[in-house]
């Protein structure tokens, strides 16, 4: 798996009834509304230090309030999830090998509290929330939405990785299975990637787990579908769909959130204006007592966050005879279910801008000098490119110059264009380039490297059977090294091409027979002024038996020895 982590798209939530039309003569001001001061920061949409979140956990925590009997069986079903999630996650295409690994691509995160109707909601890890504790308090939940919303998010974003315009045709589908004890999950994922760049993903999560003779059943069901990338004009359409929900010997608990998201992006890949418009239905049963709430609402602001304690008002869309007979009831699953849906919308959004912020999107596509001559200019073209549709995006780029001489301009005002690196008087001089470019389609940085010819080696190593020895002076002209090899010790030059790259040449002769040839070699410079040389050796060996040919490539460290000079 690659580099789960980063990174952070989308979530568009099921309401109750899905033969209604949400979102369609339902936005108007209701007498009976419920008020929502809404006061949330940013939520980090994916913690990659915890534990993978169990949505199966959470619905046991949510039904044992009503059932407190049921909290037997938290612990077992988190185990069957986290294990059928980890198999999904290991056979995603092109990803690593370990979940840690994977886990690094994700955006380091910082778990943070936030207001809630309830307020302050504490910093916390899924492992606290989901250890199936009799409690749960509606901060509890609204803070379980968000992360429940992330974890969503967070596996589109691995599915996701690596894919391109020429890759994604197929899509990403998988189906895993995780079982302990009388608990079983099934899982199944979905990734369908349209002409236009945007995507859909799917993730059902079925648990069923038996102990003592009773049964439960959680289920998530989510979509994420729409732009994880800003189109031409800025705009982020995004739509979420989560149900979350269980049951177990009459007793029952059903959340679904639908969220519809219009983000705009300015000039410098920052969120310019948000519109979140929410549905949200939450169902508990008890012993043949149905009650259901459904409200949506709908907030629009301008810059990161909401101005502190907006106020919105959840228009009540249907509600059972129970919730009307006891208004405290519907009041605190209505304010409950709203926090928590725009938890999730946050978290989506979060994780989608994490993508556009953080070269998801967009790249910069530039040459580095590598190493250049005492004084000399180099000229770098630099353009950025839709890593998905393969198109030029003119962008605002900036340049900074660690190091010596100078970078111009040290800005362009929109890309395609043409920096000049001036190198500076001396030898063994090493600079580096940081550009960085955003647009309304993203934002990406890419650093480059110039290193002033003339640095000296010493070479003591190889590989393939054979190591080479010897100094080198400069990489731009010609230089010896001595090849100890199973068959001798013989010399082996180099010529330059350029201080990178080359033809090499040797001739060996023992016992009547004569060996041969020659082939071509690549220079990589690292930073810190090391390096490596990649050799082809074609050879011939000439014999009075007759002859035989041979190829062999060998890798030779390149030492920085500033004791070493050219005469």
């Amino acid at each position: 798996m690659s580099k789960i982590n980063s990174s952070l798209a989308m979530i568009a939530l099921a309401a109750v009834c899905l033969s209604c039309t949400f979102l369609k003569d339902k936005f108007v001001k209701d007498p009976n509304a419920i008020s929502t001061t809404v006061n949330l920061p940013e939520i980090q949409p994916f913690d990659r230090n915890a534990p993978l979140v169990s949505p199966g956990a959470e619905v046991v925590r949510r039904l044992a309030m009503l059932d407190p009997s049921l909290a037997r069986f938290g612990p077992d079903i988190e185990t069957v999830e986290r294990e059928a999630m980890g198999k999904s996650i290991a056979d995603a295409p092109g990803k690593p090998e370990t979940m840690n690994e994977a886990e690094a691509a994700l955006p380091p995160i910082k778990p943070m509290g936030f207001k809630t109707n309830y307020g302050e909601s504490p910093a916390s890890g899924a492992l606290v929330i989901f250890q199936g504790g009799t409690t749960t308090s509606p901060a509890d939940r609204v803070r379980a939405a968000s992360l429940v919303a992330a974890l969503v998010s967070g596996l589109k974003q691995i599915f996701s990785e690596g894919q391109t315009e020429a890759t994604a045709a197929g899509g990403v589908k998988d189906t895993q299975t995780g079982t302990k004890d009388g608990t079983k999950t099934t899982m199944g994922v979905e990734l369908k990637f349209q002409k236009d760049g945007s995507s859909t993903f799917g993730i059902e999560l079925k648990t069923e787990a038996e102990k003592d003779g009773s049964k439960l059943v959680s289920d998530l069901k989510a979509r994420v579908e729409g732009l994880d990338c800003p189109n031409a004009e800025g705009q982020v359409p995004i739509t979420a769909k989560l149900r979350l929900g269980g049951e177990s010997g009459g007793v029952g608990y059903t959340q679904e959130i639908e969220v519809f998201i219009r983000a705009t992006v300015d000039e410098d890949s920052n969120i310019a204006t948000r519109t979140f418009d929410i549905v949200q239905g939450t169902r508990e049963i008890v012993k043949g007592d149905d009650i259901y709430v459904e409200t949506g609402f709908t907030l629009a602001y301008a810059g990161s966050l909401p101005p502190k304690g907006t106020e919105v008002d959840g228009r009540i869309i249907r509600s059972s005879q129970s919730a009307k007979s006891n208004p405290a009831k519907l009041r605190s699953i209505a304010l409950s279910g709203q926090d928590s849906a725009m938890a999730v919308a946050m978290a989506v959004l979060g994780m989608a801008e994490y993508k556009w912020q953080n070269g998801g999107c967009v790249k910069i596509d530039a040459p580095s000098p590598g190493s250049v001559a005492v004084n000399s200019k180099t000229q770098i073209p630099v353009k950025v490119v839709h890593k998905f549709e393969g198109t030029d995006v003119p962008s605002k780029l900036d340049a900074v110059l660690k190091g010596e001489k100078a970078i111009d301009p040290a800005s362009i005002a929109k890309t395609a264009g043409m920096l000049t690196y001036t190198a500076p008087g001396e030898k063994n001089k090493t600079a580096k380039i940081g550009l960085t470019a955003v647009s309304r389609r993203g934002r990406a940085t890419l650093e480059l490297t110039a290193i002033t010819g003339g640095r000296s080696y010493r070479v003591n190593g190889g590989s393939g059977g054979a190591t080479f020895k010897g100094e080198i002076c400069s990489l731009d002209k010609p230089f010896i090294l001595t090849v100890d090899s199973i068959t001798g010790s013989w010399p082996m030059k180099f010529t330059p091409q350029s201080e990178t790259s080359g033809q090499i040449e040797g001739t060996y002769s023992a016992s009547g027979c004569t060996q041969s040839g020659g082939g071509p070699y690549t220079v990589t410079l690292n930073e810190d002024g090391s390096g490596t040389i990649q050799l082809t050796f074609n050879a011939t060996a000439t014999c009075p038996a007759g002859s035989r040919t041979s190829s062999a490539t060998s890798k030779v460290p390149l030492i920085p020895a500033t004791d070493v000079s050219c005469p």
